[in-house]
C-alpha cells in the first residue's frame, strides 16, 4: 500500500506527486495490509495498492485527481 500527497488541496484537481511525501508498507499479510499514514493536512492524497504472490495478481489505484482531500 502507498499513499502519496498531492500537490494540490482541491477535490477534482490532478494530482501532481513530485517532490511530495510518499509512504509505503511493503510488507506480506495474508489478510489485512497497513496500517498506513501520511501527514497531509491541507491537501490531497492519491493512494495505490497491489496484491501479488510471485508476480501481480491485481492492482489498484485511486483516479489521477485529488481524493481524500482535507
Amino acid at each position: 500500500m502507498t499513499l502519496a500527497v498531492c500537490k494540490t488541496s482541491t477535490a477534482g484537481s490532478p494530482c501532481y506527486t513530485d517532490g511530495q511525501p510518499t509512504v509505503t508498507d511493503g510488507g506480506y499479510y495474508k489478510q489485512y495490509a497497513g496500517p498506513v499514514s501520511v501527514s497531509a493536512a491541507g491537501k490531497c492524497i492519491k493512494l495505490f495498492g497491489q496484491i501479488s504472490a510471485d508476480t501481480p495478481i491485481a492492482t489498484g489505484q485511486s483516479p489521477s485527481y485529488g481524493v481524500h482531500c482535507g
